[in-house]
């Protein structure tokens, strides 16, 4: 195996550590909910904890990438994220009185290493010599859906048949990070851009384009997340189906279209128009949305978000490679704002979308009026549709923002 490919391949085990720091806990949001009689607003809580913890790793090293081996930095984030994971599956055990403390604790420990994987990996790959970068940056993402394919099945089919086995099912994938930090610690990773050549971050931030960029990936990433993290409970409470479907059918699916998405354009990646399918895809999102929130058969709303997966799939990926062509010697502190930025998104966007499923699942008015009009839906089925509703504001937001990026006034030699 040569050099370069052995990079490639531990940042993509590494992308799949992310994937397990950022997707183990929706699985459990029913058991935990029930356990410990956790709010909506709570469990989306967790993920705004989970994406703020790794925003604020991005700000604080993002100050420092370019002048740290990178080594030092993906090593330091594998053993965060097994300290993490542990944390979590012995939450009932460290504290007693109140399990969620000990979950939270744990999920900000393990997004520290996340946050860490996420600012790291990107530069990475970008600085790794190679003829395919588009590619190989999309391959990398491809990896991200994969991970969460498998452990968003595996994890949702142990549940329920064992639902109390929740915290060995943990323990158990916490051996990924420690197989990802021995790769990495094999290995000797290039810098990301020479110090002499590297554009200075505070020289390109006031760059209209790059604004954009970052604001956009910002909404890529929230519009993803509350997908990826919300499909499961959505399923269940707002489609009244049975947990484990929704967990294989809508979460597993909306996995599986990512990683469909993603692969064909890392073996495509060089040979077609990105810009253009970028404003493909979030305008399939934008629909997908829209369809789950309004769907009258479940069957159409959970296929919907299995389809979203494939509207999200390029997007953040595909907003790093422009930005990237667009600054192709700014560094890792580019990446930095843009990790930042999509985890802002990831962190407010989904908690969010609980805090407005709660507030319209209590809303007299509101059930009064469903009532009035013989709709027959459960408090829970008219908040978690509203949500959805509400959140497609964050995709079609984002088509908007593509549509810009293309346009000539950006993109002056543009023909």
């Amino acid at each position: 195996m040569s050099k370069t490919r052995a990079i490639i391949r531990s940042c993509n085990l590494g992308c799949t550590v992310l994937a397990l720091v950022v997707n183990i806990t929706p699985p459990l949001f029913i058991p935990l909910r029930n356990a410990f009689g956790l709010t909506y607003e709570q469990l989306g809580r967790l993920i705004m904890a989970n994406f703020a913890t790794q925003v604020t790793f991005d700000l604080i090293c993002g100050a420092i990438i370019d002048r740290i081996p990178p080594r030092v930095f993906t090593i330091s984030a594998n053993i965060l994220a097994f300290t993490g994971l542990w944390i979590i599956s012995l939450a009932q055990t460290l504290f007693p009185a109140e399990p969620y403390n000990g979950i939270l604790l744990g999920t900000i420990i393990s997004a520290m290493g996340g946050g860490i994987l996420e600012l790291t990996l990107s530069p990475i790959v970008n600085a790794t010599p190679s003829q395919k970068k588009t590619a190989d940056m999309n391959m990398l993402h491809a990896y991200y859906a994969i991970g969460q394919l498998v452990i968003v099945a595996i994890t949702a089919l142990t549940v329920y048949r064992h639902p109390d086995r929740w915290p060995w099912i943990i323990r158990c994938w916490s051996l990924l990070p420690l197989l990802c930090a021995l790769s990495f610690a094999t290995l000797s990773i290039p810098k990301f851009v020479p110090e002499a050549s590297r554009q200075k971050l505070r020289h390109i931030i006031r760059n209209p384009y790059l604004i954009i960029a970052i604001i956009a990936i910002g909404l890529c990433g929230g519009s993803e997340l509350v997908m990826a993290q919300w499909t499961s409970t959505f399923a269940e409470k707002g489609l009244g189906l049975p947990k484990i479907t929704g967990d294989l059918i809508g979460c597993c699916l909306f996995a599986a279209m990512m990683g469909i998405g993603r692969l064909w354009m890392g073996f495509n990646g060089e040979r077609v128009d990105l810009g253009r399918m970028l404003l493909g895809c979030a305008t399939l999102l934008s629909a997908a949305y829209l369809v789950a929130s309004l769907a009258p058969h479940p069957a159409i709303s959970l296929a919907a978000c299995a389809i979203g997966g494939l509207g999200a799939s390029l997007l953040w990926p595909g907003v790093l490679v422009l930005s990237a062509r667009r600054f192709p010697l700014a560094g890792g502190s580019m990446f930095a704002a843009l990790a930042a930025s999509g985890d802002v998104g990831g962190a407010i966007i989904p908690w969010a979308f609980g805090g407005i499923a709660d507030l319209t699942s209590s809303s007299r008015p509101l059930l009064q009026w469903f009532a009035n009009h013989n709709f027959t839906l459960t408090p829970d089925q008219i908040g978690l549709r509203g949500a959805f509703l509400i959140a497609a504001i964050c995709p079609i937001s984002v088509v908007i923002l593509l549509k810009i990026l293309r346009s000539k006034k950006l993109n002056p030699l543009k023909p």
